[in-house]
């Protein structure tokens, strides 16, 4: 467990590092006003990829963890082909749907069409951490999910610079963002697929066995789509209601947020698998045991990441010039959420894996639901620390909901 723990963590480290570099160099170069177009596109592709993931990345896991052969093979073929699909379709719709109303004047014709590749760039990097996942290769799932498109962000970033190109706007920004979707995704794809054909031969699969994949994947789809409400519609709903400007500093302010969120990546990546085969084998002691172990090591991450934040924060965001200072006080807020979370532990996870889809879903959901019709309350009175309120609360009370019930269940 520590040396998964120590693996997965360095990798993810590289990869929020590169990620925190690229945001203070984005931010740097560009405009308050650039910075959140790039903001809100970026923010509103990955809110689209997990409708178009339709929970596979977290179905997977549970389904082909302790599989072996033609089950391996059938199930990640089939996922990926339907997310591709999906991812395609929705990008189309959302962005085109943006571009109808009238938002195409505001953040730019082009930064939709680039929204839509990055979608399903994202998809195609979620769909080979799971397959990674899934198969217990913790560290290339971690590799996939959280490092490689940054390394790949922040090489193109230095490149384009050194080689005396000017980055002004944020549509020039999200092309190189999409370009290392792309190649991060093909080689994930490339590398997970290599792993799954080594598993066995073609089988012709029944219909029912899809339908169970769809069955089980549906819920996990609404956890994680109510998950990704919670953490990303205050960009979203800010980007529909303020100038791009004010997005800009709320979402340099999410970014340094995010950084101490590391610890909960690396629990996820770890906890997964263990716990659905744990569940599997009817070993409740040891999930507790694990369940135990991993929400400590979070802890303790998240903890010392936060102080560590809230004290650099002003310093760096002075850097960055006038307007970015503004988002300083969310960021506080966003930070005391994620440290309380971190105390409940992977509890959603835990759920999911546990065969629990259903009651995660509909507290996920309901938090989900409470932070989308509060959040535009709250931006018109308390303007970006009301948004940060309201998402930090609604993730902090579905937390303690969801412990209460894992409790109640003796998987804790």
């Amino acid at each position: 467990m520590g040396r998964a723990f120590l693996s997965s963590s360095m990798i993810t480290m590289i990869g929020v590092a590169c990620a925190f570099v690229t945001q203070l160099l984005l931010a740097r170069i560009l405009s308050p006003d650039a910075y959140g177009v790039f903001s809100f596109i970026s923010s509103l592709s990955i809110l689209i990829g997990v409708f178009a993931l339709f929970g596979f990345q977290n179905s997977l896991v549970r389904l082909i963890s302790g599989e072996a052969g033609q089950a391996i093979r059938a199930v990640a073929k089939f996922s990926i082909v339907f997310t591709f699909v999906l991812a395609v379709v929705f990008g189309v719709l959302a962005f085109g749907a943006l571009y109808v109303l009238g938002y195409g004047q505001t953040y730019g014709a082009s930064s939709f069409v680039i929204g839509g590749v990055l979608v399903v760039a994202f998809v195609g990097l979620r769909m080979a951490a799971a397959l990674m996942r899934g198969m217990n290769f913790t560290a290339q799932s971690v590799l996939y999910e959280s490092g490689l498109r940054e390394i790949l962000l922040l090489a193109g970033l230095g490149a384009v610079l050194l080689l005396g190109g000017g980055i002004d706007t944020g549509a020039q920004a999200l092309m190189i963002l999409a370009v290392a979707g792309i190649v991060a995704a093909l080689i994930g794809l490339g590398h997970s697929f290599y792993r799954v054909l080594k598993c066995g031969v073609d089988e012709a699969q029944p219909a029912q066995d899809w339908r169970y994949w769809l069955k089980i994947s549906f819920p996990m789809m609404l956890v994680i789509v109510a998950q990704r409400m919670m953490r990303r519609c205050d960009i979203v709903i800010l980007g529909l209601m303020v100038s791009p400007s004010l997005v800009g500093a709320y979402a340099i302010a999410a970014q340094f947020a995010d950084v101490s969120g590391i610890g909960q990546k690396v629990v996820y990546a770890i906890f997964g698998p263990r716990a659905a085969a744990l569940y599997k084998a009817g070993d409740l002691a040891a999930l507790r045991q694990v369940y135990n172990q991993v929400r400590w090591y979070g802890i303790f991450y998240v903890a010392g990441l936060s102080l560590l934040i809230a004290i650099g924060a002003p310093f760096v965001l002075g850097f960055f010039g006038a307007g970015y200072g503004a988002g300083y006080y969310a960021l506080l807020i966003l930070l005391a959420g994620q440290l309380i979370n971190m105390c409940y532990g992977p509890v959603g996870l835990l759920m999911i894996m546990s065969a629990y889809e259903n009651q995660a879903m509909r507290y996920t959901g309901a938090a989900a639901l409470a932070n989308v019709v509060l959040n535009p309350v709250a931006i018109l009175f308390w303007g970006l620390e009301g948004a940060a309120l309201v998402t930090a609360v609604s993730i902090v009370i579905r937390g303690a909901v969801s412990y209460r019930f894992v409790r109640k269940q003796g998987l804790v």
